[in-house]
């Protein structure tokens, strides 16, 4: 069950970015006045592409890693010791109590998560040949993402301080 949560969750970050930047995207900013029709297709050329981006094996290699984590990762989260950060990657708060090898767990465990995310990045760059700027607001609403869905009492890393959900 909590596999099949992750898989969701994660799919549904997927598709909520790639879905909303294309709205506010800067480039987009012109073409506001479309027709409803044109504003259709439009919405359908995307959801087509988040399909083709789903569908692609790296990715679903990647989901499927990152389901196997989730569990180990919200457990670190509600300790204290990682938190999302406004990069869109994990961010380690503290490693003080933990043992040298739970310390070099958890190191792992974050290093492995933030390529996997930044793959993720890379391939919806390519799909969507996103510029730096829009890369950049594109981590920014994936640490959104990943924030509403981390439990209270998870920290995160934003404007250059650790802060608790609540």
């Amino acid at each position: 069950m909590m596999f099949l949560i992750s898989i969701l969750k994660y799919t549904f970050i997927v598709f909520f970015i790639s879905c909303s930047l294309k709205a506010v995207s800067p480039s987009n900013k012109k073409n506001d006045v479309r027709s409803s029709q044109t504003k259709r297709k439009t919405s359908q050329s995307q959801v087509k592409k988040v399909k083709t981006f789903l569908d692609l094996d790296i990715v679903k290699k990647i989901n499927k890693r990152q389901a196997r984590r989730s569990n180990a990762l919200e457990t670190l989260k509600l300790k204290g010791t990682i938190g999302e950060s406004e990069n869109g990657l994990i961010k380690i708060r503290q490693t003080t109590g933990l043992s040298k090898k739970d310390q070099d767990t958890m190191k792992k465990l974050v290093q492995v998560e933030n390529n996997d995310r930044t793959l993720v990045y890379k391939k919806i760059q390519e799909l969507e040949k996103y510029k730096p700027l829009q890369m950049k607001f594109l981590r920014k609403k994936m640490f959104e993402n990943y924030l509403e869905l981390d439990l209270p009492g998870s920290y995160y890393y934003e404007g250059s301080a650790w802060k608790k959900k609540k």
